[in-house]
């Protein structure tokens, strides 16, 4: 899907334990083709300190008007 063009920004949810190392080479094979991509992870906070992956991280409990602030402060 992101093969032939980049986004304004990529969130991958990161659900559950275990599941970040998917999310790296997500992250690592969107990174390979398109650098400057801008990624985030969407994940629970004990997850977002296994990896280093992602542009940037979104703490906050899960509130879509939460998410949505999230995402305009990062592509600000």
């Amino acid at each position: 899907m992101c093969a032939g063009k980049t986004f304004d920004l990529i969130l991958v949810d990161v659900e559950g334990d275990g599941r970040v190392p998917q999310a790296e080479k997500l992250c690592e094979e969107v990174k390979h083709r398109h650098p400057e991509q801008k990624i985030a992870f969407v994940c629970n906070y004990r997850v977002s300190k296994e990896s280093s992956c992602p542009d940037e991280i979104i703490h906050s409990d899960f509130n879509p008007e939460a998410m949505v602030q999230g995402v305009k402060e990062l592509l600000d």
